[in-house]
């Protein structure tokens, strides 16, 4: 027998004792305790079974004895309850909705869990959502000087930016460094339209950054991809938002996870994820078997309901 079968037969045979010795001194127990039929009490019209007495025991942490006595006070409770109409007031009904609504949920999250660890589709779903943690991509660390495009720009103020852009890129061709590449920069005379000169988080080939948020420029991306060494430079790299050149500083390797890893790591999201979709499909199955109507005025009552605590 199972461990838990044997708490269970243990928490039956001590409460079917107790029922029997408070009822009478006899071994052998009256017949109305044998038409219990197995149940620990019979409570009106509501039987406690002996596996719920085993889990309330064992969750409660209390003995097999004082799980059913709490369990037949909360029916006798529950009976006075429904005796006086408390179970058709608003408030109450509510709260037994949300404790079953909660149930659903309870068991959905149970079942999400016993159909095991994460699936490699599952491990690919959230590996999208999380990559920065554990699926980073080859990434790159540069630095560029750019000349931005002017808004509303005249056909000469275009004109002059690629002459200053060309001229930049002149200026820093054979840059010994990055340190030097942004003083050389920096230095070029650009009246008339802006130029910035800043070091890059580091990003991806798509343009994602991963070091942080944001994206850049997939024209960008690209061009900064296809340089060879650290230390190489671009020619102008024309981007919606003006005319780059590009230094590269550093390549940052891959750093991917392991499978198994992950599949340890995302359990938890994996099974909530489950059971989350799980209840989707139930409720837009409910919407259509129970419609929802709401009253045209709803909004304007809503809104004349007081939030404010009493």
């Amino acid at each position: 027998m199972s461990s838990l079968a044997h708490r269970v037969a243990r928490a039956r045979a001590l409460a079917l004792g107790a029922c029997v010795a408070c009822a009478s001194p006899h071994a052998t127990p009256p017949p109305e305790q044998a038409s219990l039929g197995g149940q620990v009490a019979l409570v009106g019209d509501v039987t406690i079974a002996a596996d719920l007495v085993a889990r309330v025991s064992q969750a409660r942490g209390i003995s097999p004895r004082e799980a059913a006595a709490r369990l037949i006070e909360d029916a006798l409770a529950a009976n006075a309850a429904r005796a006086h109409g408390l179970d058709r007031t608003p408030s109450v009904r509510w709260a037994i909705a949300s404790i079953e609504a909660r149930l659903v949920a309870s068991k959905l999250r149970d079942d999400a869990t016993a159909a095991g660890p994460p699936s490699d589709s599952e491990i690919a779903e959230l590996s999208a959502v999380h990559w920065r943690q554990v699926d980073v991509p080859a990434s790159v660390h540069v630095v560029h000087a750019v000349v931005l495009r002017p808004r509303n720009a005249t056909a000469d103020q275009l004109a002059r930016a690629r002459t200053i852009a060309a001229e930049l890129a002149r200026s820093v061709n054979g840059a010994p460094s990055a340190e030097d590449f942004e003083a050389r920069a920096r230095a070029v005379t650009h009246l008339g339209v802006e130029l910035k000169v800043e070091r890059l988080a580091a990003f991806d080939a798509t343009g994602r950054v991963v070091e942080g948020e944001g994206a850049m420029d997939p024209t960008f991306a690209a061009a900064a991809f296809d340089l060879g060494d650290p230390g190489a430079i671009s020619s102008v790299v024309e981007t919606p938002f003006g005319w780059h050149i590009i230094r590269l500083v550093d390549r940052l390797p891959a750093k991917q996870a392991p499978l198994e890893r992950r599949r340890a790591l995302f359990a938890d999201e994996a099974h909530a994820l489950r059971a989350r979709r799980a209840l989707e499909a139930i409720l837009a199955a409910r919407r259509v078997a129970s419609p929802v109507e709401i009253a045209p005025a709803a909004a304007a009552l809503l809104d004349a309901v007081s939030t404010a605590e009493p």
